[in-house]
C-alpha cells in the first residue's frame, strides 16, 4: 500500500495515473483507476472497484467478502483515487491487501490510511527558481507547468520578458499546480507581473474552470472548501487561528495563539493542510493561509482574540531575543504581523515594545522600509498614551533609518522633533542623542 498525501491540487491524482501507466507490464490481471470523490461509504467503495475490474456481484453473500474472494488470486494493481473522506474505511484495503497477496494499492489522499504496512509520499509543489531572476528559471517544473499552460490556452510563444514574473508567481503558490494553471489562464488578460501582485491579496483570481480540471478543483477555494468541510469543529477552529501566523511557526506558538494542542495540530498536518518543516517548525501553504484567513473573519470570535494572543506572544519572543539577530529572523514574518496586530488592536504598550524590542535588528539587518513602517505605527501609539519622551524616542529611532536611506530631509525632520520634545521634557540624554544623530547626519 503506497498512499500519496498532500494538499488538494498538488497533483496526486496526475503523479499515480502516471506512475501506474508505467507498471502495466508486472500486473498481468491489469491495472485500474478507481475514482472514489463521489463516494460515500463502504457499498459506495466496493461498486466503484468492481464496476471498473468488471466484476459482479451475486448471491446473498456479503459485497466485501465476494470482492476479497475475487482478487485473492489476482495480481493487479489499484489506484484508489481521493479517499481523504473515506479514512473511517481503511480496514478495507488492509483486508483486501492480507487477502490477496498479488494486489497492489496506490492510494491519493489528504491524509494518511493509518493501517499496518502503509508507505507514505508526500507529494509536494513542483520545484521553482529560489531567486526571480535566475537565469534558468525555465529548467524548473513550476514555470514550465505555467508556461505550457498559458502557451495552450493563449497562442502567445514567447514569455522571456515575464520569466522573472513568472517564477515569482511560482514561488508565491508554492509550486502547487492547480493554482499554477488557474493562474496561466489570466495571460489573456493581464501580464505575469500583475497575476502575481493580483495572487498575494486574494484567492478570487483562482476561480477560472479549465476544461481538464474536475469540477472539484474549477478554482482554489473549491479544493479548500472541500478539505474544510471533511474537519471537526475542533480542527475548524485551530486551522482558522493559524491563519494569523506568517512564513510558519513554532509547535509553543501555536498552542498559545491559535489554542492548538500537538495533536491537533499533528491531525492537520495528517490532512495535509499544515506541513511540518524539516527544522521542526509547522508551515500552512500561503493561498490555504489566505482561506483559513477569511474563515477566521467570518467566524463569530472573528481574528481579536487570536491577534491579540499573537501580539503578546512575540512582543515576549521579540524582547528576550532583542540581541540574537538570527533567532528573530526566524520569526520575522510574525514578529511583523505581531507589530501590526498590536497597532490595529489599539494594544498602544505592546506597539512601543515592538519598535523598542526590534530597532537593533532592523538596523544591523537593514531592514530599514520596516524600520520606518514601524517607528509610524509606534508613534501613533506614544501619542495616543500622551507620552511625549516616548514619542521622542520613535523619532529618534525613524530619523536614523531615514538617514540610512538617504532621505535626509526626512530625517532632519524627525530628528528635530526628537530634540524639541527631548529638550521640552527635561530630558538632557535624549536631546544629546539627538544632537548626535543631527550631527551625523
Amino acid at each position: 500500500l503506497l498512499t500519496l498525501v498532500g494538499p488538494g491540487g498538488v497533483g496526486k491524482t496526475r503523479l499515480a495515473v502516471q506512475a501506474a501507466s508505467a507498471q502495466g507490464e508486472r500486473y498481468p490481471d491489469g491495472v485500474y483507476f478507481v475514482p472514489l470523490s463521489a463516494a460515500s461509504g463502504e457499498e459506495a467503495i466496493l461498486a466503484a472497484i468492481a464496476g471498473e475490474i468488471g466484476f459482479t456481484f451475486y448471491g446473498r453473500d456479503r459485497p466485501r467478502q465476494q470482492l476479497l474472494d475475487y482478487l485473492r488470486e489476482k495480481r493487479l494493481l489499484l489506484v484508489l483515487d481521493n479517499f481523504e473522506h473515506l479514512t473511517a474505511h481503511s480496514d478495507l484495503a488492509d483486508d483486501a491487501l492480507r487477502a490477496a497477496p498479488g494486489l497492489r494499492l496506490m492510494v491519493t489522499s489528504r491524509e494518511r490510511l493509518h493501517v499496518p504496512g502503509e508507505w507514505l509520499l508526500e507529494v509536494d509543489g513542483l520545484p521553482f527558481p529560489a531567486d526571480p531572476e535566475a537565469v534558468d528559471a525555465e529548467a524548473y517544473g513550476a514555470v514550465q507547468l505555467f508556461l505550457q499552460t498559458a502557451r495552450r490556452l493563449y497562442s502567445r510563444t514567447a514569455f522571456a520578458g515575464e520569466l522573472a514574473a513568472v517564477a515569482r508567481l511560482c514561488r508565491l503558490v508554492d509550486g502547487l499546480p492547480l493554482a499554477i494553471e488557474l493562474a496561466a489562464a489570466w495571460v489573456r488578460a493581464l501580464p505575469a507581473a500583475e497575476i502575481a501582485r493580483q495572487v498575494e491579496q486574494n484567492l478570487t483570481l483562482f476561480a477560472r474552470p479549465l476544461p481538464h480540471l474536475p469540477e472539484r478543483q474549477h478554482s482554489v477555494r473549491a479544493v479548500f472548501e472541500q478539505s474544510w468541510g471533511l474537519l471537526s469543529e475542533a480542527e475548524q477552529k485551530v486551522l482558522r487561528r493559524l491563519a494569523v501566523f506568517r512564513g510558519g511557526f513554532q509547535k509553543e506558538a501555536a498552542e498559545k495563539v491559535a489554542g492548538a494542542p500537538l495533536a491537533l495540530l499533528l491531525s492537520l498536518t495528517d490532512k495535509s493542510l499544515v506541513r511540518r518543516e524539516p527544522d521542526g517548525r509547522f508551515g500552512m501553504h500561503e493561498l490555504l493561509r489566505q482561506y483559513a484567513a477569511e474563515k477566521l473573519a467570518e467566524a463569530p470570535e472573528g481574528p481579536a482574540e487570536a491577534e491579540i494572543r499573537q501580539a503578546h506572544f512575540f512582543l515576549e519572543y521579540a524582547t528576550l531575543h532583542r540581541d540574537d539577530y538570527a533567532r528573530l529572523e526566524r520569526e520575522w514574518g510574525n514578529l511583523g504581523a505581531g507589530l501590526r496586530a498590536a497597532h490595529r488592536r489599539g494594544l498602544w504598550a505592546a506597539t512601543l515594545g515592538y519598535a523598542d524590542a526590534l530597532g537593533g535588528a532592523w538596523l544591523a539587518r537593514n531592514r530599514l522600509d520596516e524600520a520606518r513602517q514601524g517607528y509610524a505605527l509606534a508613534r501613533t501609539a506614544a501619542e495616543a498614551l500622551g507620552h511625549p519622551l516616548s514619542v521622542a524616542n520613535v523619532l529618534l529611532g525613524w530619523g536614523r533609518a531615514c538617514g540610512e536611506q538617504s532621505d535626509y530631509a526626512e530625517a532632519r525632520e524627525h530628528l528635530a522633533g526628537a530634540l524639541r520634545l527631548s529638550r521640552e521634557n527635561d530630558d538632557p540624554a535624549g536631546a544629546a542623542a539627538a544632537l548626535y544623530q543631527l550631527g551625523h547626519l
